[in-house]
């Protein structure tokens, strides 16, 4: 009856502490691995973990890549850590411990699928897995920039289309090219894409073009042009200033020019039907400043002058002396206007001159 008490009240308390053959429990709180490293890099990896239940000791700590066993950190043994050596993978065993594992120069052959193993002691020996995926990228070997236009610096003029190339050489995966002019981002119609070229390793160069007509991007007569070559999280940036020809770029913003024609200023023959200057909409003279539209036209004025004088005396000559401009030529009106007034002054001289020519003995 005794023993029989004792073993009750044996069980009784075991029951009240709630201690258990089997409460012994591992958990991997969190694994942390980089899922694109760059290659040539320096990774930690890192693997956090809980044991719980009383007494309850790690036993080992194991990290794989794929099927290969790579570092093992022992709990229990004074000898604690031992690293392997496969491809792709070199340790630092020195600045690694039980929760985390330094891979030095990371490459491609490192890429692949990696497990942390926490396993407590015996005699349950609880374990605990969790994986995860790491693959190394190779950033570009190159970025570059190149215009079509020689020299370097280029320098454009309004009106004309600007060419230019963005290469990223040797990247793994592709590169994504992106275009930014003076820090703002362009429009999509003026991005070329080109074929990609892939190499044996699978390493791709990428070439991506960009087209627009000066002088629209440009400030202050310059342009810069960036290239962003970015692969998985990693940029690589070139770029390129580019200038526009101040003298294109006056003519272009003229109020009298446009794109097509940067020579208005100075053409009288794209004038002879409009002598006067074009004035905007209302009626108001264009803010140039000073006494420059004033010049501009009457230096128009005597380049038509000018103009019409020598058509004249060209038709004069051809018509023996006899001079018939309203039947040959078919003038606007203030075109015609001046023409008469040269003509009232040019004629009777050029009559007294053939007269007296044709009265020479």
């Amino acid at each position: 009856m005794p023993s029989k008490m004792l073993l009750y009240l044996t069980i009784t308390i075991l029951l009240s502490r709630e201690v258990r053959p089997y409460d012994k429990t591992v958990e991997i709180t969190e694994l942390e691995v980089p899922e694109s490293p760059r290659a040539g890099d320096d990774v930690t990896l890192t693997c956090r973990f809980k044991l719980h239940g009383n007494g309850h000791n790690l036993y080992t700590v194991n990290w794989w890549r794929g099927k290969d066993q790579f570092y093992t950190y022992k709990g229990t043994n004074l000898d604690s850590k031992h690293a392997f050596t496969f491809r792709g993978i070199q340790m630092k065993e020195e600045e690694s411990t039980r929760e985390s594992v330094v891979l030095k120069n990371v490459s491609e052959d490192t890429s692949g699928v990696f497990k942390c193993e926490v396993m407590g002691e015996g005699p349950s020996f609880r374990t605990a897995v969790e994986t995860k995926v790491m693959n190394i990228i190779v950033p570009p070997r190159t970025v570059e920039v190149h215009s079509w236009a020689d020299p370097d610096p280029p320098t454009y003029r309004a009106g004309e289309t600007i060419q230019i190339n963005c290469t990223a050489r040797g990247a793994k995966p592709r590169a994504h090219i992106m275009w930014e002019i003076n820090g703002r981002p362009v429009r999509d119609l003026n991005v070329v894409k080109y074929a990609d070229f892939e190499d044996h390793r699978g390493r791709v160069t990428t070439t991506v073009g960009l087209r627009w007509m000066a002088p629209e991007y440009f400030h202050n007569n310059m342009a810069r042009v960036t290239c962003r070559a970015a692969v998985a999280g990693h940029s690589t940036t070139a770029s390129k200033d580019i200038y526009l020809d101040p003298a294109s770029s006056a003519a272009f913003n003229h109020p009298y020019g446009s794109a097509g024609n940067l020579s208005l200023v100075t053409s009288s023959a794209n004038h002879l039907d409009d002598p006067e200057p074009r004035r905007p909409p209302g009626g108001t003279e264009p803010a140039l400043g000073g006494g420059r539209p004033r010049r501009r036209r009457k230096r128009r004025q005597q380049q038509t002058e000018r103009k019409d004088e020598a058509i004249g005396e060209k038709k004069a000559g051809d018509n023996g002396g006899s001079l018939h401009t309203e039947e040959t030529f078919s003038f606007s009106a203030p075109v015609a206007a001046i023409f008469r007034r040269q003509m009232t002054v040019a004629l009777p001289v050029f009559m007294a001159t053939n007269d007296g020519q044709n009265s020479t003995p």
